[in-house]
């Protein structure tokens, strides 16, 4: 995904992480989003296959998973923004 689309969604799912405090919610909203994008861009037109695209979208939940829940569970704290910043870099890329 493009690094601008990954920022935006980013920064909506950190506030709806911080209205809602489900790291679920907010990793199932990062990994449909994940796999939307890859059925479009890169079934339709990059030619990618379908398995590729859903096991990158799992991988893509766990890990979204563990990084709202870090988030969740440091909110107040100065290692809140170290997390942040490790787990953006590795779930923009």
């Amino acid at each position: 995904m493009g690094i601008i689309v990954n920022y935006a969604l980013l920064t909506l799912l950190l506030r709806v992480l911080d209205f809602t405090q489900s790291p679920k919610t907010c990793a199932i909203i990062y990994a449909g989003f994940k796999f939307f994008y890859g059925i479009v861009f890169g079934t339709l037109f990059l030619g990618t296959d379908f398995i590729v695209v859903l096991l990158g979208s799992i991988i893509s939940f766990f890990l979204a998973y563990g990084f709202f829940w870090l988030l969740d569970r440091l909110d107040g704290r100065f290692m809140w923004w170290v997390v942040f910043i490790i787990g953006a870099i590795v779930l923009f890329f």
